[in-house]
């Protein structure tokens, strides 16, 4: 009983990291540890316990290449930072510091002051388990302005990875524009980029309808073909699934998840929408502000850490 009542208190402890934030870390990107990993058990003076038996919250985190990641219990998430040194690997977040060492594909951590060994394996997805649901009906497109500019909100994620590109998930913002020549450029930017140092750029021509067809572009390392992507208006949303891209540089899977900005996600499960919906986006939404050409993701990790 006490071995498993002060495993319990540590586990209580470890949740609260999705809570917290926090700061500084010296990731090892060439450490191969990059990517997603689920809590499966423990194991404390001899005795194993499973993920059955007393870990009870499905903890997850997510270690991303630059030493920074995602951590959640499944209904709250919060940041962490990670580093390796010497084979010695180092997870903190909220102020609390795990420490330990792989063994194989696995990651064996316990806290500071505990004797409690807890185990991570690798998982394959990341944190959307379900598809997202899809809105109804499209809201009315206003008449004077909605076929020259539209404004997108929502997450893009990599299902499937060469190694090369970690099974991330990130925020997102998209815009379309209509140039006076009558052709369109979407611009999608993430969490990283902004509407300077966009995720992709394409030029779309008009084939009629509202039908627009890709003329020439970029998405991350590749070009985007004559007639390769596709988008008909007016759309509330953007919906891409299992999009293959391939480069030199890496070679992944992705899905796009993007809703009208304004859209309230109230259809949407909580652990389904954006990271940043409550703190930046859903305050903007209220005050009924445009949509900005960045997400300030520094100032909204000081004021979470504050």
């Amino acid at each position: 009983m006490r071995v498993f009542s002060r495993l319990l208190s540590l586990l209580i402890l470890f949740s609260a990291l999705c809570l917290l934030f926090c700061g500084c870390g010296q990731a090892a990107d060439s450490s191969g540890l990059s990517g997603s990993y689920d809590l499966v058990g423990a194991e404390d003076a001899g005795l194993h316990l499973t993920d059955e038996a007393a870990v009870r919250a499905p903890l997850h985190f997510r270690l991303d290449p630059g030493g920074t990641g995602i951590v959640t219990d499944g209904e709250r998430t919060g940041r962490l930072t990670w580093s390796v040194s010497d084979g010695f690997v180092m997870v903190e977040a909220g102020g609390i510091l795990l420490g330990g060492n792989a063994e194989g594909t696995d990651l064996l951590l316990k806290a500071a002051g505990s004797d409690t060994v807890l185990r991570f394996v690798p998982s394959v997805s990341f944190p959307v388990e379900e598809e997202p649901a899809l809105p109804e009906e499209a809201p009315p497109a206003d008449e004077d302005s909605a076929a020259e500019s539209y404004d997108w909100y929502g997450w893009w994620k990599i299902t499937d990875s060469d190694g090369r590109m970690p099974l991330s998930w990130y925020d997102c913002c998209a815009r379309l524009t209509r140039g006076e020549d009558g052709a369109y450029r979407l611009l999608v930017w993430d969490e990283e980029g902004s509407a300077d140092t966009p995720l992709a750029s394409v030029t779309f021509r008009d084939e009629g309808g509202g039908h627009l067809v890709s003329l020439y572009g970029t998405f991350l390392y590749a070009d985007v073909d004559d007639g390769e992507w596709s988008l008909d208006l007016p759309s509330a949303l953007l919906y891409k699934e299992d999009l293959r891209h391939e480069s030199d540089e890496a070679a992944f899977s992705c899905s796009f998840y993007l809703r009208s900005w304004g859209d309230r996600w109230d259809d949407c499960p909580e652990q389904q929408r954006p990271f940043y919906f409550d703190d930046w986006y859903l305050p903007l939404v209220k005050k009924n502000a445009p949509m900005p050409d960045s997400i300030p993701v520094a100032d909204l990790e000081k004021a979470r850490e504050s």
